[in-house]
């Protein structure tokens, strides 16, 4: 088991790191270092915005891949994937620690030796360990803290693979689900991506006359997405970090020691220059500190607090966060600004106009697929711009359908379809998205025999399904609280 923990761990780390090398050609700062920015916290641990970044880049590297490339309007639904997936990786970490499943410094150890891509000529090069460190902002000691969670995340999952698996007698009707293959076409409607298109259809004496009509409509809007058109105080600051490993005594003692020293030394010198000189934050370093402007609720709490109460061109106390001991200087301030409705009532009208166009061009179409008028289908999707595609063949006892995704959100639909009914009379919802299916063909291999690997392939699914309701319990009881300031944004910290 501790092999094939291993390996699975080594395959996602190597993942993760190699993209940050392919990723070298940006600035460090695109990679999220801003180090006092958090995305979650989960029973009191910070999930810092870093994590978030590769975690979102590794995510919309995948769908691309999976989607030739396209983004689909699915930015939003990624970052939310991302942020679940990382409380959830926290949650297992937490509770299989509770559970006395742990990895050794040894073993830590070992698997950053074995990584090839810290090595040459099948050697373990340091030089490639601590410039991946530098690339990414993190100290040794916080990347293999990571790895620890990682490796006992894995044992977990393991043990419940190797639970669930089954005995050999019982595998026949696996076999026979993974020996069928099936294709299907599909077209894909986003509802963000039909609002824009009717929006853009309406004149402006169209939108005029809706919103003289939809007044209380358009002012509930207005309330509901204050964000939108109020934006509270913002600051901008610079800040120099001095990282300490937190809860490690004379590493906290050596930090503070030396952010002392950089204050003492502030005093005489310019901070922009000490902050690239001194600075463990990589995010901010190049710009000497800066991290643009940020309102509140966006850092760490105690850096928060510091921030917003210290006036332009002063220099904050050492203060201390998890990530260690700063200094900050407020560099500008931004009063809280109102749009006010009447500024932005077509703006609102035009929007909420093409939802409602929106919602009613999909329901013309579910009923037209209820009818399953072919002709009409094809016609209405012409007039979108929208097209058949095709997923390719995929086994019934595979995790996700190409190009579609889970293959629960399916299912269903696809068990009533057949070479001679081979269209849908209802669409498939997925990931925000709905889908029209139609029926393209199967194929049929000769079933795999009952060994050891289809055995343990049928323990995995088995076992991430129990893994995951474990989590879940775990969730229930767990205090978490995300950063939606963070979630919602569409970019980078600054």
């Amino acid at each position: 088991m501790e092999n094939t923990t291993k390996r699975i761990v080594s395959i996602v780390i190597f993942g993760a790191i190699c993209l940050v090398f392919a990723l070298f050609g940006l600035p460090v700062s695109d990679l999220g270092g801003g180090g006092v920015s958090f995305v979650a916290v989960v029973n009191n641990t910070y999930i810092p915005m870093r994590d978030f970044q590769q975690e979102v880049q590794q995510m919309e590297q995948m769908y691309k891949q999976f989607f030739g490339g396209q983004m689909g309007g699915q930015e939003g639904f990624l970052r939310t994937q991302a942020v679940e997936k990382l409380i959830n990786r926290e949650l297992l970490a937490q509770e299989s620690e509770k559970n006395h499943i742990y990895s050794t410094d040894n073993e830590v150890r070992d698997f950053i030796i074995d990584l090839p891509v810290f090595q040459e000529k099948g050697r373990f090069k340091r030089e490639k360990y601590d410039y991946y460190l530098r690339q990414v902002g993190r100290s040794a000691g916080e990347f293999e803290s990571q790895l620890k969670k990682e490796l006992r995340g894995q044992r977990v999952n393991e043990l419940f693979n190797i639970a669930m698996t089954p005995t050999a007698g019982m595998v026949g009707k696996e076999s026979e689900l993974k020996a069928t293959k099936l294709n299907f076409q599909f077209v894909k409607l986003l509802p963000s991506e039909l609002e824009k298109k009717e929006k853009l259809k309406k004149a402006d004496g169209e939108v005029d006359k809706w919103a003289s009509e939809h007044a209380k409509e358009i002012s509930d809007y207005y309330s509901q997405n204050s964000n939108d058109y109020n934006k509270d105080e913002e600051v901008r600051a610079r800040h120099i970090l001095v990282k300490a490993e937190k809860g490690n005594k004379k590493a906290e003692e050596e930090a503070l020691k030396k952010i002392k020293d950089i204050a003492a030394e502030v005093k005489t010198k310019d901070f922009g220059d000490l902050a690239q000189k001194y600075s463990d934050d990589p995010g901010s370093k190049a710009k000497k500190g800066d991290l643009g402007f940020f309102g509140r609720g966006r850092m760490v709490p105690e850096f928060d607090e510091a921030a917003f109460s210290l006036p332009v061109n002063k220099i904050s106390e050492p203060v201390k966060t998890d990530y260690g001991y700063h200094l900050i200087q407020v560099m500008e301030k931004k009063s809280k600004a109102s749009t006010p409705l009447e500024k932005v009532k077509v703006e609102i009208a035009r929007k909420l106009l093409g939802r409602e166009q929106a919602k009613e061009s999909i329901e013309e179409f579910k009923n037209l697929v209820a009818k399953k008028d072919s002709a009409a289908i094809d016609g209405w999707l012409k007039a979108r711009g929208l097209s058949w595609e095709e997923t390719g063949l995929f086994g019934l006892a595979d995790y996700s359908i190409p190009k579609l995704g889970n293959f629960d959100d399916f299912a269903d639909i696809m068990g009533t379809l057949n070479d001679r009914s081979p269209l849908a009379n209802r669409l498939a919802s997925s990931s925000g998205a709905e889908f029209l299916l139609r029926y393209k063909g199967s194929e049929k291999s000769i079933s795999e025999k009952a060994d050891d690997s289809l055995m343990k392939d049928i323990g995995r699914t088995r076992g991430q399904s129990v893994m995951s309701e474990w989590v879940n319990t775990a969730r229930k009881t767990a205090s978490i609280k995300t950063n939606s300031r963070i979630i919602r944004a569409s970019g980078g910290e600054g």
